[in-house]
């Protein structure tokens, strides 16, 4: 298992970042995660910095609904299925170490 696939599953349900309908991460590490609602089904998620692949934490805000992470992501841009209604908190790690903060819609 790679280092940020572990420190992601270790920060599911943490606390670490802004809420707003266009989110932008504050200065948690090296990456900087943008966030952007693409309508009610999809989130594009947009970084700088840090080295990949790259690992995705997608955290639902909704109690009982469990997060994941998608592993190995290649670019430094990608669009994220969501539901209607349900807010998520996204936060990227690289390979390097490097992580982003989170970032809540």
């Amino acid at each position: 298992m790679r280092q940020g696939v572990r420190v992601a599953q270790a920060t599911l349900g943490a606390t670490m970042g802004v809420a707003a309908s266009t989110g932008t991460a504050a200065a948690a590490g090296d990456i900087h995660l943008e966030v952007r609602r693409e309508g009610s089904l999809a989130a594009t998620l947009t970084w700088t910095g840090g080295r990949g692949p790259y690992d995705l934490l997608i955290d639902p805000t909704n109690p009982g609904d469990e997060g994941y992470v998608k592993p190995g992501i290649g670019d430094t841009s990608i669009t994220i299925p969501a539901e209607p209604n349900r807010g998520y908190c996204y936060q990227v790690f690289g390979s390097d170490g490097s992580i982003s903060a989170r970032v809540c819609l």
